[in-house]
């Protein structure tokens, strides 16, 4: 079992970790947010590349593949892609988007812990776009809603991730199993906005799927189809994303330059909410709200023990919060016991943290920002973090 842990597994702490909570005078979701930073700055010391030795057996023979679309230069990435790749087990593989300017830190990633089957492309280079893309071109994705987008993509089922939209069970036990094999029936799965339930009307199947046109808001303001759930960690079945994506028959470069303002008319600019009403008009093309629920959570507190989550700190309280990062913590190395001690403090900042030091060795990517959850917005409470000079930590949430 020791020899076991030593190449599958990550090492096990030397002494039991430490959550820091702020009182809950302050602001309470920047509190949650501050556990989530304290998690992932403990967890990101623990990866090694023994953890993915693995993944070597499955170049080229899985149909399973995560997506990560980022054009940001931020840290988080060596934190969430390791983790993901862990969780998920060694038969799935990463395919990553990226530009130019951040290329070169998921090379990083990828060298540093040896991980094979992921592939590293730029919109640019896949698709032959132009170089001179605008900078809110790749935040918005709306590409994704076109089937060219997809037919250059690998494998048949597809897990969209971001750095906050992550796994938190490990996908290979056999209750994980299930709950996969219930989500691959679907075409479109993600975390739910509401336990209203979606009824499939047989007269819907009858709207063209890739004419937006026919399921606009008609003049009461109601859709033709309803469904779906948020994208930011989601499940997608590449088959029929290719097979109900638009299609202006045009070519790809001009298709995909000119999506942002061809979809303005819908008047919403998320991709996940149009595929929602896109593929609920099929049988079988959005799951059940219910077993959503079991695949992952954003808003919805009553969504537990799911497999991921998306943003999870911003929408919930610290007490859920801890109790999702023990649970995972517990998940990622194969634990009975907490990982971590929850400790109560006035304090604002411990310069000397352990934590706070497992991103300083990332200090030669000097250009990278803290992660989302480590950041203080603007006005919030002041952290003497904010007067470190180096651009790395941008300004921490502690």
């Amino acid at each position: 079992m020791q020899a076991f842990r030593s190449t599958g597994l990550p090492p096990l702490p030397r002494g039991t970790l430490e959550l820091k909570v702020l009182p809950l005078s302050k602001t309470s979701v920047w509190t949650a947010r501050s556990i989530w930073c304290q998690f992932i700055s403990n967890i990101v010391t623990f990866f090694n590349p023994e953890m993915f030795q693995e993944r070597y057996h499955y170049v080229n023979a899985t149909d399973k593949f995560a997506l990560l679309i980022d054009d940001r230069l931020t840290l988080a990435n060596w934190w969430s892609i390791p983790w993901s790749l862990h969780m998920l087990g060694p038969e799935w593989g990463l395919q990553i988007f990226a530009r130019k300017n951040n290329i070169h830190v998921f090379e990083g990633i990828v060298r540093e812990y040896k991980l094979a089957n992921v592939y590293i492309d730029t919109l640019q280079s896949k698709y032959g776009l132009n170089e001179s893309l605008p900078a809110h071109w790749i935040h918005d994705v709306h590409f994704m809603l076109t089937k060219q987008f997809w037919m250059g993509l690998r494998g048949e089922h597809i897990l969209i991730l971001q750095d906050h939209g992550v796994p938190v069970r490990r996908w290979n036990t056999v209750a994980s199993q299930v709950i996969l094999k219930n989500i691959f029936e679907y075409a479109y799965a993600g975390a739910p906005w509401s336990f209203v339930e979606r009824k499939h009307d047989s007269n819907s199947s009858k709207i063209d799927p890739t004419n937006l046109k026919a399921i606009r808001q008609d003049a009461h303001g109601l859709w033709k189809a309803d469904g779906g759930g948020n994208g930011g960690f989601s499940y997608r079945k590449r088959s029929w994303m290719m097979a109900f994506g638009i299609d202006s028959s045009s070519s790809v470069e001009d298709l995909l330059n000119s999506s942002v303002e061809s979809f303005n008319y819908l008047g919403h600019e998320n991709e996940d909410w149009l595929w929602g009403r896109i593929l609920s008009a099929h049988r079988h093309g959005v799951a059940p709200t219910r077993l959503e629920c079991q695949f992952a959570a954003e808003t919805l507190m009553e969504c537990d023990g799911v497999l991921g989550v998306h943003n999870y700190a911003t929408y919930h309280s610290v007490q859920d919060t801890v109790h999702l990062v023990q649970s995972a913590a517990k998940e990622f190395f194969q634990v009975e016991t907490p990982i971590f001690r929850v400790r109560l403090t006035t304090e604002r900042v411990a310069r000397q943290s352990p934590w706070l030091n497992s991103w300083r060795h990332l200090k030669y990517y000097s250009e990278l920002s803290a992660p989302m959850e480590c950041t203080v917005p603007e006005g919030n409470w002041a952290s003497p973090l904010r007067k470190l000079s180096m651009r790395i930590f941008g300004s921490l949430a502690w």
